[in-house]
């Protein structure tokens, strides 16, 4: 490898009876560290960004099963629905892994059944979310939904 030196510099380092090569050697690795350390920052830094933005489309999807299992509870839903979904409130839904985990079990209870088939499932949850695979943020925002309902209409 050659490395230039422009002659003015090369001049003011005769000057100095100094190692050069190990200087040059030193530098090159401390500006190979940096790059390195810069990388990590960058990438770093998108793994940030993107956690963000899978936290805020959770926080909307959430919201929008909120909404959905408001409206749901105050213009389709029976007392007895309401009271089943409110039942499941404070069953740990988080340790469901998977979005479908967590629909089958919400739709289990909203079709009334211990094991209804998938078909009758997606069914159910295509007529109150839109589609038969709501993720698992809008599904439990839609529990929170209906838990706000029950709780008015319990306040009585």
């Amino acid at each position: 490898m050659n490395v230039y030196i422009p002659e003015d510099l090369y001049e003011r380092m005769k000057a100095f009876d100094l190692k050069w090569s190990r200087i040059a050697s030193e530098a090159f690795k401390s500006a190979i560290q940096l790059e390195a350390t810069m990388e990590i920052d960058v990438a770093e830094a998108n793994l940030v960004r993107l956690r963000a933005s899978r936290d805020a489309n959770q926080e909307r999807r959430r919201a929008e099963g909120i909404a959905i299992g408001k409206k749901w509870a105050l213009e389709s839903a029976e007392y007895d629905d309401i009271a089943r979904i409110a039942e499941i409130a404070g069953e740990p839904l988080d340790s469901r892994d998977t979005n479908d985990a967590v629909a089958y079990f919400v739709g289990a209870v909203l079709l009334d059944q211990k094991l209804p088939s998938w078909p009758q499932v997606e069914a159910k949850l295509e007529a109150i979310f839109g589609r038969k695979k709501p993720t698992a943020a809008e599904v439990r925002g839609f529990v929170e939904g209906v838990c706000e309902i029950i709780d008015k209409v319990d306040k009585v």
